[in-house]
């Protein structure tokens, strides 16, 4: 595409570049394809049209066009260079999630993820913004100005069996889990189907319960919490709430015990990738972490056969 200066001095009137029969514009006419250019907006002999203030940046260009030079007609029927003039259409989805679900259609393509609903679980951690340890930054008085008490937040969803992410948020912490939870959980549906949810007390609420076997038709697992201040005989609080009455009088410990799958996930990660960030800015934090949520799906699934022990 042209630049913005060349074309306005295309676009001259009389006396210009885009007039006479040895012009630009005459060298510039039979190559122009007749899809772009319906009208003889750039002639081969006479004027060019002339624009009130150089190339506009919308894609109308009906009303910019004000005519030949001398002329007090205007050209209501030529759109010069309407497909060059006009941007592209923005994306449906932003590279990282197209990126993510192709690595999730790839690992379901290859068996590891069936096309049935499956047993997902959540939790989020956080990550080092800078190569030096949060105990160093700390205590030596070098760096305890890069000391920042907010960190990038990643909360996740994965596939307990075969340790698939599904879904990957990024915020900053420190936040309640309760933030990002219907987030990941939309996502993650978007490219698999759960029957069941497992999560630890910090998404434990009768909204979260709700939304998850209500909306969604998922089972959750969420162990419940006693909130508020103790009674006066320093008893425990009733636990209110339909699904949290449920968990709490028949807790299924032993199909809960597969929550600690995503803590394996995010230590293999991190053991893998690294838990420090090399970027700066929020915006290139955010996609430095998908990136690591990509490339260690990737990695799944090109060596599904090979642990991610460190004695391996």
């Amino acid at each position: 595409m042209y630049e913005q200066d060349d074309e306005r001095s295309y676009s001259a009137g009389k006396g210009g570049t885009g007039s006479g029969r040895g012009g630009v514009a005459a060298l510039l006419a039979p190559q122009q394809p007749e899809e772009v250019h319906t009208g003889a907006v750039i002639r081969a002999a006479g004027t060019a049209g002339v624009f009130p203030f150089g190339l506009p940046w919308a894609c109308d260009v009906d009303s910019a066009v004000v005519g030949p030079a001398g002329s007090t007609e205007v050209e209501t029927h030529t759109k010069l260079f309407h497909t060059l003039l006009c941007r592209r259409p923005a994306a449906k989805k932003r590279g990282a999630t197209r990126l993510l679900d192709e690595a999730v259609g790839l690992a379901r393509s290859r068996g590891l993820i069936a096309s049935d609903a499956a047993t997902g679980a959540i939790d989020s951690t956080g990550l080092e913004t800078r190569h030096v340890s949060v105990h160093y930054a700390k205590r030596s008085w070098r760096q305890r100005g890069h000391y920042k008490r907010r960190y990038p937040k990643l909360s996740a969803l994965c596939d307990i069996d075969t340790h698939i992410i599904l879904a990957a948020v990024v915020d900053r912490g420190p936040k309640p889990d309760i933030v990002e939870f219907q987030a990941v959980l939309e996502q993650a549906l978007k490219r698999q189907p759960l029957q069941t949810l497992l999560g630890d007390a910090g998404y434990e609420s009768e909204a979260a319960h709700r939304l998850c076997r209500e909306t969604y038709g998922v089972r959750s697992i969420i162990p419940t919490t006693n909130r508020g201040r103790r009674r006066k005989d320093s008893r425990p609080n009733a636990v209110t709430g339909k699904y949290r009455q449920e968990l709490h009088e028949a807790f299924p410990k032993e199909e809960y015990g597969q929550r600690w799958q995503v803590e394996t996930v995010f230590s293999s990660m991190k053991r893998r990738l690294g838990s420090a960030l090399r970027r700066r800015r929020p915006f290139a934090i955010n996609r430095e972490v998908l990136l690591k949520v990509i490339t260690y799906n990737l990695m799944v699934i090109l060596y599904r056969y090979i642990t991610f022990q460190q004695s391996m």
